[in-house]
């Protein structure tokens, strides 16, 4: 049976400061109880123990009385929050508006099939323009993060940690892109149903995005033997309602309706569900005690590192503005479960499941709701290390990347009104083997 032993921290009126002192330094005053007992000495009246910061963060489970080797037990207790604050930068943030003019216009010059345009002057008589400038709110908040855990960690035998965890965060004011003059779905021209019709779209990069983290991690570790490894295990969900400012591979991370950014809710590009990643060194024993034989099975080293993850979320979309607003970020709507059982690059999930929209009408599909192709790596080495003098070494590498040679599929085509819908095309790197030889002396 375990027992959590606890410090409590007792506030006196007294000419001493108290407390802990959050740089890890030795505070002047700091009253506790170490199971029952006090830290003032009655007869002295001087402190028996000062702990830094860092012995009162863990809290050791232990099966006996105290011990002073606060975090060196079989089981410890660490938990964290904390709140980070992001940094704007000017080039992706407040540089938005160098796009406006007057030190940037567009203008747009048309040729036809009976009046082209001459290489010669293909920028003659008057092209036509719209203004579509960038913005920043006056009041751009900044964006911040908070982060919290409570994790276990145990020793299960000899020179064997393990640990598991909760870990999750909330980000608040996070930036985002919207079109604060797209106007609502309709038949009528785009410019007279905007809020300012003399502009086109204007793109605001604004502080209301919100993001939440949560995650069960395990790790299991081993050291200091002949086989050395780091396992870690993470299952997650992040959801968010803009991963970014700018697109990405799955998404352009611009709502659909700038009006309404609670449909954008969803899992984030970035959400990988499941994760599992272990790397290890093994030292071969070596079968020959001694002799020129010795040194041709001695010496040998075997390494690697294998990741196994689920795939990454991707947007469905069309290619048409088929609300009418100018927005050009219409998804189609969902009709039954995209998921396949057996999806393949040529159709990786069920592309019947959508629909395009009825004319001057938003979808109803969700962002990020198909999940890519997964992705399976092992990468080995193999290294055969000759010593010779008091330091010298020769060290022959032979290092496989993708060693079955596994292909890890992209991700696949998420325009629905694109005959190459669904479908996969491009995969990440194959096989690759190296060799290299160290001297080292």
């Amino acid at each position: 049976m375990f027992t959590l032993t606890r410090i409590t921290v007792h506030h006196h009126q007294n000419t001493h400061r108290g407390g802990f002192n959050a740089a890890g330094a030795r505070e002047t005053a700091n009253y506790f109880l170490l199971d029952g007992i006090d830290n003032l000495n009655s007869s002295t009246n001087q402190y028996v123990f000062r702990p830094s910061v860092e012995i009162i963060r863990e809290f050791k489970v232990q099966s006996s009385t105290y011990s002073a080797e606060f975090g060196r037990g079989a089981a410890v207790i660490r938990s964290g929050y904390g709140v980070y604050y992001d940094l704007l930068l000017v080039s992706n943030e407040l540089g938005a508006i160098i796009f406006n003019a007057p030190f940037i216009s567009t203008q747009v010059f048309n040729g036809s099939s009976t009046s082209p345009l001459p290489l010669a002057n293909p920028f003659g008589g008057s092209g036509t323009s719209t203004t579509s400038p960038r913005g920043v709110p006056r009041n751009l908040r900044t964006s911040y993060l908070q982060q919290f855990s409570l994790g276990l960690q145990r020793e299960v035998f000899r020179n064997l940690l393990f640990e598991v965890a909760y870990v999750g965060s909330k980000g608040t004011k996070l930036i985002r892109t919207r079109n604060v003059n797209q106007p609502l779905p309709g038949p009528s021209s785009i410019a007279s149903r905007r809020l300012y019709p003399a502009f086109g779209n204007i793109d605001f990069r604004e502080s209301s995005g919100n993001s939440s983290f949560n995650s069960l991690q395990m790790r299991a570790e081993r050291r200091f033997s002949e086989l050395t490894f780091l396992a870690s295990y993470t299952f997650s969900k992040s959801i968010d309602d803009a991963s970014a400012a700018v697109g990405s591979a799955g998404s352009t991370n611009s709502p659909q309706d700038s009006r309404h950014l609670r449909a954008e809710r969803g899992l984030s590009d970035f959400d990988v569900r499941h994760r599992f990643v272990v790397s290890y060194i093994y030292e071969i024993p070596n079968p020959v005690a001694d002799g020129l034989l010795s040194k041709l099975t001695g010496g040998w080293q075997l390494s690697g590192i294998t990741a196994l993850q689920s795939g990454r979320p991707i947007t469905p979309r069309l290619s048409i503005d088929v609300s009418n607003t100018g927005q050009f970020q219409d998804r189609p709507n969902l009709v039954v479960d995209p998921r396949l059982d057996n999806p393949d690059p040529s159709l990786w999930f069920n592309t019947a499941a959508f629909a395009r929209p009825v004319n001057f009408t938003f979808g109803n599909a969700g962002r990020d709701m198909i999940t890519g192709p997964g992705f399976n790596s092992f990468d080995v080495g193999v290294m055969k290390n000759n010593r010779f003098g008091e330091s010298g070494n020769v060290q022959f590498r032979a290092e496989f990347f993708n060693l079955f040679n596994r292909p890890n599929f992209n991700l696949p085509n998420a325009t629905a009104d694109s005959p190459q819908f669904g479908r996969i095309f491009s995969a990440q790197r194959a096989r690759e083997i190296q060799f290299g030889l160290k001297i080292s002396y």
